[in-house]
């Protein structure tokens, strides 16, 4: 019997723009969260998924800078799933969810420290592996996620997830952080 595959997704943090970030790359959050993909994939002959459509302005996409770092760290392009597709972190988590019982995979998802309740919140109810990286976060994406640790599940629970959505990807796709 074959095995079952094995995806591990790094829940985007943004690298763009370069404002508001401090620190060597390879302290920051997002630099992380892929290191720590690249080790686990290894670890469990998995596939690292790359699960983002956005693009901020004058800068390339957040799935072409996660393809070139993964390469740099030695993921081999066969080894990566790349969807353009997904704004916002529920949105992308449910991409994730959604590859990962088609294809009756495991899923390992990995969140910066900042993203981990409202990652762990969506996720709650999934059969999944989480796992959490430290590192420096950009500062006002500190301040959004510490809010959206409480404000995520209000917004769910008072059924206006799709709205809450909506309103993030007109920004986004507008080149708009």
């Amino acid at each position: 019997m074959a095995e079952k595959p094995i995806f591990v997704f790094p829940v985007p943090k943004s690298p763009f723009p370069t404002k508001g970030r401090f620190g060597e790359v390879g302290h920051q959050d997002w630099y992380r969260g892929l290191k720590k993909a690249v080790d686990l994939a290894e670890k469990t002959k998995g596939r690292v998924l790359v699960i983002t459509g956005f693009k901020a302005d004058g800068y390339m996409s957040e799935a072409d800078c996660y393809q070139r770092v993964l390469k740099i760290l030695g993921k081999a392009v066969r080894d990566l799933v790349v969807i353009e597709k997904g704004q916002e972190t529920a949105e992308e988590l449910e991409i994730a969810i959604e590859l990962a019982k088609e294809k009756n995979a495991r899923l390992i998802v990995i969140s910066t420290f900042m993203h981990y309740p409202r990652v762990r919140w969506i996720c709650r109810g999934q059969k999944i592996e989480h796992w959490m990286v430290f590192g420096l976060p950009r500062i006002r994406e500190f301040f959004t996620d510490l809010l959206m640790w409480f404000a995520y599940p209000i917004i769910e629970t008072a059924g206006k997830k799709e709205v809450f959505i909506e309103w993030v990807n007109k920004r986004r796709k507008g080149g708009k952080f």
